[in-house]
């Protein structure tokens, strides 16, 4: 956990500090561990349900954690600093000078943009001198900077994509369940994408944990963890999420029900939504904090090689397609599909060890070769598609995960099965893109590490908003969409209904699928105007900017 280089002082409270912080992160180990206990007695004794109880146990332990977090921490008065002038954000307001265990982790601070890093970077580093400054001789992964960036323009946008999909919006409001020219593109871009950004941002959280965990020890990493995760995980959860789920069902679909349909419903559930990463995060936190404390001796870890990563993307595809035939489309709150759970755990442990190891430290490896067969292999992806479409061929949305999800019992009480022919297309689905996620995320390090290690005032603004612009984002979408359908009514006649029970529009727009493409472009446009500048607001308000 701490750099070769480090001084001996600094490995001594390193280890110092882990040590007086171990009871109390036992005492919320073990409460923990009888939660998860009760949700795997309970899963047994209700011969099922696995889902729903694992959610509760994701969603009780982030609520016993942030309890902890917020009894433990420190008085305002001792905390005035990085709330008030202090920290990154102070830095960047023009404040104190921000010190590197004040910055939000996660999204918002996967990469800490007033920390120094270089070959030998590493979380222990100095903080910077003033807002932006450097360390002389000190270089930083700039460019990891710029990929958490993009990957969060894709994640929004992904997002867009799938509410004119028909399946995934994250607010459960999704029209375009039809067949259009827009669906070949929609769902090649969000497979693609689905297949390693995520776990991608696992990659970038779990590289950024040693260092803070072995300079704070596990009481302090934690309880700030709880504070800055499970905080927003538990308001998303149990308040904004369902508020969101509410005003959807109210406003965007009790009033076009088809006609002899019943009103929707609304009844009241948790729902986390995009926080699912947040939360999962958390998980993963505690796991790192509780087995693994920081040590001053421990070996290297080296790096594998190319065709490991290729076999191991192999094997885990194949392990996420047994996952999404046996437990459905969600798994404790996370959306169970490609580059998914098993996905997410290696490739944090994989940014871990690459931490330790060093692997970044002379660039990616394998970055060239694994770029050129990631394009390959995305290419071939697309190539299928717009094949498909030509043909004729079935491309309802996400058609392929409709095959695994196809388990459920119909009204007779009979269970569907998946037939041979099924089953080995969806193996051979899974197995492809498992294989993709590793070297596509070696492939957009490798040319992020080469084109964009650079920073501007402009990128290191956005790329501190992106962990608020992934909270709130699906509160400017879905108005963005209830606004989309009443301009489209207005100006064409065409309402938008839906079916009882369901939460996706298959009415057609008219117009061909180009009024699809407009009203995607349109939207995807309106929505990154409106979320970036609201995060950045957001990020200002007291309270609120210490944890976003």
């Amino acid at each position: 956990h701490v750099p070769f280089h480090a001084p001996t002082r600094e490995i001594a409270l390193a280890v110092k500090g882990a040590g007086e912080g171990m009871a109390p992160i036992a005492a919320v180990c073990a409460v923990c561990g009888v939660l998860l206990a009760g949700a795997v007695a309970a899963m047994v004794l209700t011969a099922g349900g696995a889902n729903f109880w694992l959610s509760t146990f994701v969603g009780c332990t982030a609520g016993v954690g942030t309890l902890w977090a917020l009894a433990t921490t420190d008085p305002p008065a001792a905390a005035g600093k990085s709330l008030g002038g202090g920290g990154a954000v102070g830095a960047q307001l023009g404040g104190a000078p921000a010190r590197a265990d004040e910055v939000t982790p996660l999204l918002a601070a996967t990469v800490q943009t007033d920390r120094t890093a270089g070959p030998t970077a590493s979380d222990d580093e100095p903080a910077a001198t003033a807002a932006g400054a450097r360390a002389p001789g000190s270089p930083r992964h700039v460019y990891l900077d710029n990929l958490k960036l993009a990957l969060m323009v894709c994640v929004v946008t992904g997002h867009v994509n799938c509410a004119f999909l028909g399946d995934g919006a994250p607010a459960n409001l999704n029209y375009g369940a039809y067949r259009n020219s827009f669906q070949p593109f929609s769902v090649a871009v969000g497979i693609l994408g689905q297949s390693f950004a995520m776990a991608l941002f696992f990659f970038l959280a779990g590289f950024f944990v040693p260092g803070p965990c072995a300079r704070k020890g596990p009481r302090r990493f934690l309880r700030g963890r709880f504070l800055r995760l499970g905080a927003p995980f538990m308001v998303y959860c149990l308040g904004l999420g369902p508020l969101l789920e509410w005003v959807v069902q109210t406003y965007g679909i009790s009033p076009h029900m088809e006609p002899g349909e019943p009103a929707a419903v609304y009844g009241y559930v948790p729902f986390a939504g995009p926080t699912w990463f947040i939360g999962w995060l958390l998980l993963f936190s505690l796991a790192y904090a509780a087995a693994d404390p920081p040590s001053a001796d421990r070996p290297t870890p080296g790096c594998p090689g190319f065709a490991a990563c290729m076999a191991m993307g192999l094997v885990l595809g194949l392990v996420q397609c047994g996952l999404v035939v046996g437990c459905g489309p969600n798994f404790g709150f996370m959306p169970l599909t490609i580059g998914s759970l098993p996905f997410d755990i290696v490739f944090f442990v994989g940014g871990v060890r690459a931490r330790r190891g060093g692997w970044l430290a002379a660039g990616v490896p394998f970055g060239g070769a694994a770029a050129a067969v990631a394009a390959a292999l995305a290419a071939a992806f697309v190539a299928f598609f717009v094949w498909a479409y030509l043909a004729d061929f079935d491309l309802e949305p996400l058609a392929f995960f409709a095959v695994a999800r196809n388990t459920t019992a119909d009204a007779a009480g009979a269970t569907e099965t998946i037939g041979v022919r099924d089953a080995g297309i969806l193996l051979g689905f899974f197995a492809y893109m498992g294989v993709l996620a590793p070297v596509a995320s070696l492939g957009v390090l490798h040319l992020f590490k080469r084109h964009a290690d650079f920073e501007t005032t402009t990128t290191r603004a956005l790329s501190r908003l992106a962990y608020p612009v992934y909270i709130i984002h699906p509160w400017v979408l879905a108005p963005l969409q209830l606004a989309f359908a009443e301009v489209l009514l207005l100006s064409t006649g065409v309402e938008l209904k839906f079916f009882s029970g369901q939460v996706a529009s298959g009415t057609d727009f008219g117009g061909g699928g180009g009024r699809v493409w407009l009203g995607w472009l349109c939207v995807l446009i309106a929505t990154h105007l409106v979320v970036w500048p609201l995060a950045a607001a957001l990020t200002r308000v007291p309270g609120l900017r210490h944890v976003l």
